[in-house]
């Protein structure tokens, strides 16, 4: 299952729960439509998506 949240920075995010040792399933990639999205995986195995619009 994946679960996804806009925020307002994903850098942020990012490096936040990195420092906290989640586990990183894609690093932040800013695509050609606008979008940078960074994936994460949670103790019970699902994907969470942060994405931040820029």
């Amino acid at each position: 299952m994946v679960v996804g949240f806009a925020v307002e920075d994903v850098d942020r995010q990012y490096d936040r729960l990195v420092e906290k040792g989640v586990s990183c399933v894609k690093a932040r990639e800013t695509y050609k439509w606008g979008t940078q999205p960074a994936w994460f995986r949670d103790h019970g195995g699902g994907i969470v998506n942060f994405l931040t619009v820029v």
